[in-house]
């Protein structure tokens, strides 16, 4: 009886140490997840200014944006433009029906050093900050908050706004 012989393409050291390897590397993955080794944390700086605004759609579909202060149209936006406002609005009037909490409450424009800007949901938290999606539509966002700020009253000082 002849014993035969198998004839592997790797040695059996290197399978094993590319086993260990890879059993190793999940290792160290999973204990620097659970402990946050090398975890850089960005701090956001805070709000400067807040302006309350509410989105009222007409029977036309056209959008009035509104100061939720004294109800002062800032702007109105047509039925049959696709502006980035509106997708924004419709993003946030989808995340407010999927939490089946009311779609009349005002949202949150802020303004934060640097003239960043943000909208922020405070019925659901969602907050869009709105200069990742190029300086056009952050300037949209400066303009219509410029003219909401109009009036000294309407602005509302981060540190009050957040208490």
């Amino acid at each position: 009886m002849s014993k035969r012989s198998e004839v592997s393409i790797f040695p059996r050291w290197f399978l094993l140490g590319a086993a260990g390897l890879m059993i190793s590397t999940i290792l160290f993955a999973f204990i620097a997840r659970q402990t946050d080794a090398g975890a850089m944390r960005l701090t956001r700086a805070p709000d400067t200014v807040q302006l309350a605004i509410r989105f009222d759609e007409q029977a036309d579909g056209s959008v009035l944006v509104r100061r939720a202060a004294d109800d002062t149209v800032l702007e109105t936006l047509p039925r049959d433009g696709s502006t980035f406002l509106r997708g924004v609005l419709r993003s946030l009037h989808r995340e407010r029906a999927m939490k089946r909490v009311a779609r009349d409450a005002p949202f949150i424009l802020a303004r934060r050093p640097e003239s960043r800007h943000a909208i922020i949901d405070p019925v659901t938290g969602s907050r869009i900050e709105l200069d990742g999606f190029g300086p056009s539509h952050s300037a949209a966002m400066a303009r219509l908050m410029d003219k909401g700020l109009a009036t000294a009253r309407s602005a509302i000082p981060a540190a009050q706004a957040n208490n």
